[in-house]
C-alpha cells in the first residue's frame, strides 16, 4: 500500500476508477498546497522575527515602539490582516466570525458553491472598505 491512494477490488467499475483517480489527484494537490502553505508560514515567521528585532532595536534607541506587527498580512495582499479580522468590538462587525458562519453554512449544504463564493467576495470587499476607513481615521 506504500504510495497507493486507494484500493480497488476486482472486477472494478469504470466509475470506481474515476472516483479513485479524482481522489488521488485531489490528495496530491492538497499535499502540494500544504507544502506551499507551510513554506509561507515559515517565511511569515521569519519576517515576524526580523520585525520584532527591529522593534526591539528601535525601542532601545529612541524609546519609540512602532506597531508594525499588528498590521502585517502574511497570506494575501488582497485580504485584510489577521489583526483586523480578529479585532472585535461590540459596535464593530466581526468579519472572521461572519466568514466562519458562511463556511459552516456551506459545509452543512445550506449554501451552494456559487452562493458561498458570492458571499465570501462580498464579505472580503466589506472588510477592505472597513479597513480603509479605519486607516483614514487614524
Amino acid at each position: 500500500r506504500e504510495g497507493a491512494y486507494d484500493y480497488i477490488k476486482k472486477p472494478f467499475k469504470l466509475e470506481e476508477m474515476g472516483i479513485a483517480f479524482n481522489n488521488a489527484v485531489e490528495r496530491v494537490q492538497l499535499v502540494r498546497e500544504n507544502k506551499q502553505l507551510l513554506q509561507a508560514l515559515k517565511d511569515a515567521h521569519d519576517q515576524l522575527g526580523v520585525i520584532k528585532k527591529e522593534e526591539n532595536k528601535s525601542n532601545q534607541i529612541d524609546g519609540h515602539f512602532p506597531r508594525k506587527i499588528g498590521h502585517l498580512n502574511f497570506f494575501s495582499t488582497n485580504l485584510p490582516s489577521l489583526a483586523f479580522l480578529e479585532r472585535s468590538k461590540i459596535n464593530e462587525r466581526n468579519f472572521l466570525e461572519e466568514l466562519k458562519n458562511i463556511s459552516g453554512l456551506k459545509k452543512e449544504g445550506l449554501l451552494t458553491e456559487g452562493e458561498f463564493k458570492a458571499l465570501k467576495a462580498h464579505l472580503i470587499k466589506a472588510m477592505e472598505i472597513h479597513e480603509r476607513r479605519l486607516r483614514k481615521s487614524r
